[in-house]
C-alpha cells in the first residue's frame, strides 16, 4: 500500500516527525519506508526546517550543499558541528563563544586587535582564545550585540 504512494508525499509526511522517529521507527518497517528515510530529499527538508532561522540569518535562506561523499543524511547530522565551516566558505564570519554564534562579519573592520584574530577565530569555538585575552565588561557587551 505505502509503495503506491509518491516518494515526494512519504517524503513529506516522514519530513513532519523527528529525525531519531525516521532512523528508528520507520526506518526499520519495511522496504518502502526505508528507502524514503534514506532519501536526500527527506534529509534536505529536514534541515531546512530544523535550522531555518539559521539558514535565513547565516546563508541567507540557502541550504549548504553536502560535501562529499556526505549524504544529505550525513550532511543533516553533521551540520551542528560543520555550518560555521559552511559559513565560513560563504564568506561569513562565525565564531561560537560559550555556545552562542556570533556573526562577526561587519565586525572585522571594528575590531580593536588584530582582524587576523577574528579570522583566524571565525568557524570554530572561540570560548578559549575569547577568555584567555581577558576581554573588558564593555567587549562583552558589544559581544552581545553581535549575538
Amino acid at each position: 500500500m505505502l509503495d503506491r504512494l509518491p516518494a515526494d508525499v512519504l517524503q513529506c509526511i516522514l519530513s513532519r516527525t523527528s529525525p531519531a522517529c525516521v532512523v528508528a521507527g520507520v526506518a526499520p518497517v519495511c522496504s518502502c519506508l526505508h528507502a524514503s528515510a534514506r532519501a536526500d530529499g527527506l534529509w534536505r527538508i529536514m534541515l531546512q526546517t530544523r535550522y531555518t532561522r539559521l539558514l535565513s540569518e547565516c546563508f541567507d535562506g540557502e541550504c549548504p550543499l553536502p560535501v562529499p561523499p556526505l549524504s544529505w543524511r550525513e550532511h543533516y547530522f553533521a551540520f551542528p558541528s560543520s555550518f560555521l565551516h559552511h559559513a565560513r566558505a560563504r564568506g561569513r564570519l562565525l565564531l561560537e563563544i560559550d555556545a552562542v554564534i556570533y556573526d562577526v562579519t561587519t565586525y572585522l573592520h571594528l575590531h580593536p586587535g588584530d582582524p587576523e584574530v577574528l579570522l583566524a577565530a571565525a568557524g570554530h569555538d572561540a570560548t578559549a582564545v575569547f577568555r584567555e585575552v581577558g576581554h573588558s565588561a564593555n567587549a562583552q557587551r558589544q559581544l552581545e550585540q553581535l549575538a
